[in-house]
């Protein structure tokens, strides 16, 4: 954990494996997320920063397959863990949504229909998750007050980052060529 601040090292969570892929900090400061791919283990574990220099596992949960990003609600409530499947083995991804808490659990599993290197950003109003789906060339519309997928936008070819601006456009850096 880093103090800006500061520029420091407040502290170091020691990892139960050797390469977790991302992690996340809720809107709120209470809770980090990890996500750890490594070994096929399709982890997430929730801490609570309570006090951020001895962070507390919460929990440890199965995401899906090769969670590697989640997106915390703005309303600090749940996250929004986005697993890219298998494309090799037909195996699409999906979004697990984990309700943050001191018990945090994973209380939904959206399917989607598609697999790839899945990311994920939430509209300018907090209302909608968008998840790019690359195998289709999609993205998935998630309403995040039903927690169901509610749409599919046809996009170009292999849909990569997604970001949102507060003009209520969902966009995609351009492509650059070398």
């Amino acid at each position: 954990m880093l103090n800006v601040a500061k520029h420091e090292v407040v502290s170091t969570i020691a990892s139960a494996v050797p390469k977790p892929t991302m992690d996340t900090v809720s809107w709120n400061g209470k809770y980090l997320i990890v996500e750890d791919t490594a070994n096929l283990a399709n982890q997430v574990t929730i801490y609570s920063l309570t006090n951020p220099e001895t962070p507390v596992a919460l929990a440890t949960l199965t995401a899906g397959v090769a969670p590697n990003t989640d997106q915390v609600a703005p309303n600090n409530q749940y996250t929004f863990e986005i697993s890219s499947g298998n494309p090799k083995a037909h195996i699409n991804g999906s979004v697990e949504v984990i309700q943050l808490s001191d018990h945090p659990s994973v209380i939904k599993t959206i399917a989607l229909p598609g697999s790839g290197d899945t990311v994920g950003t939430f509209s300018p109003n907090g209302q909608y998750l968008y998840v790019n789906v690359p195998s289709i060339n999609k993205v998935a519309v998630i309403s995040v007050s039903s927690q169901k997928l509610v749409d599919m936008i046809s996009v170009g070819q292999d849909p990569g980052g997604l970001f949102t601006s507060h003009y209520d456009w969902v966009t995609r850096p351009p492509a650059t060529s070398s």
